[in-house]
């Protein structure tokens, strides 16, 4: 079974399980809207299992002066998802991101 960008259910329902045992997660889609599509879709976990969504596109999302601390699914473009690596690495906080997801290819649905 595969979400309307082409991801596969048992990746999605795989992400919020790593989030109670490291701190970030970055997931990278090429698109704003495939972002905007899938915070929506992420949020509903967010409650239930203590952490934040936290979308990266355009003028959106929180980098500086830092990344915020804390349990957190970070959605980002591609161009997004570079600063907030940098953010990362310039505030020695790069141990904090335990998890990299990045879809490149979408199924025809």
């Amino acid at each position: 079974m595969f979400t309307t960008d082409g991801t596969s259910v048992k990746k999605v329902y795989s992400i919020p399980s790593r989030l109670t045992t490291v701190r970030k997660a970055l997931f990278i889609l090429p698109f704003v809207s495939i972002v905007e599509e899938k915070m929506e879709s992420m949020e509903r976990f967010a409650d239930d299992l203590n952490f934040i969504v936290e979308g990266y596109y355009g003028h959106h999302g929180t980098l500086y002066p830092a990344v915020p601390p804390g349990n957190q699914l970070m959605i980002a473009t591609i161009e997004k998802a570079s600063a907030i690596i940098n953010n990362l690495l310039f505030h020695n906080r790069i141990g904090e991101l335990g998890l990299i997801v990045r879809i490149k290819h979408f199924a025809n649905i």
